[in-house]
């Protein structure tokens, strides 16, 4: 394993799929609100973007056998739009964060407001989440109107940890609330945890606030136990 990596943004292949339009609904999705909130990946993003429109624009004529267009992702076509807004700006005012969602405080963000990408698929407020007991510590929504992949939001209590676990194939976390903590180090609101089969882990909330995250899966999750074997079959992760 490569200490180097940074575990706590978009992977490299990671961009590269959002920008042809090949992750699946769900991962999409978590890459979107993430590149709304991270600066720093939506620049990376932009050079991804850049470099697949001179590939395409001095490649070879392929109109003799086209490729089928991959199908447009929910949310893809807004991030891209903010993304073309910052070409010709200077390097230091397009790494500015985007803009919060209004509140009621003028120049505060609603806390109680969730990402806007994420409402038509949990609504709109947190306070309005309707939170579903996987174990002890643990609540779960799944997301509406997601075809690919399995999108949820995920609620551990202050403490508590997810039963240590592989994936099937490719796993997104972003935090949204509180932190937690695994063999990578720590995950704070927006932070974002891009992993795939070859990584084992088990995160663990913080002491303080609950930690809530947005996650999204394109396979099952590998379990160790079969206790959570058991609750995974029963609440189908």
């Amino acid at each position: 394993m490569n200490a180097m990596i940074d575990r706590h943004h978009l992977d490299d292949a990671t961009l590269v799929s959002y920008s042809a339009g090949a992750l699946p609904a769900a991962l999409a999705l978590v890459a979107a609100t993430h590149l709304a909130l991270c600066p720093q990946c939506r620049a990376r993003l932009a050079g991804v973007d850049r470099l697949g429109g001179m590939l395409m624009h001095d490649g070879p004529d392929w109109r003799q056998a086209p490729a089928p267009a991959p199908s447009p992702l929910r949310g893809r076509d807004a991030m891209l739009a903010k993304l073309d807004a910052l070409e010709g700006v200077p390097p230091g005012e397009a790494l500015e964060p985007a803009p919060a969602a209004p509140s009621a405080e003028a120049g505060s963000p609603d806390p109680d407001l969730l990402p806007g990408l994420l409402h038509p698929h949990f609504g709109m407020r947190y306070s309005a989440l309707r939170w579903r007991l996987m174990a002890p510590g643990l609540h779960r929504v799944q997301a509406s109107g997601i075809h690919e992949g399995q999108l949820m939001l995920l609620k551990l209590a202050p403490g508590i940890s997810l039963p240590p676990h592989g994936h099937g194939g490719s796993e997104m976390t972003l935090v949204l609330k509180g932190a937690y903590n695994d063999c990578f180090g720590r995950y704070g609101a927006g932070d974002i945890a891009d992993l795939d089969e070859d990584i084992e882990h088990q995160p663990v909330a913080e002491q303080g606030e609950p930690c809530i995250a947005l996650a999204g899966t394109d396979a099952p999750l590998r379990f160790k136990t079969w206790g959570a074997r058991l609750i995974q079959r029963l609440v189908g992760i």
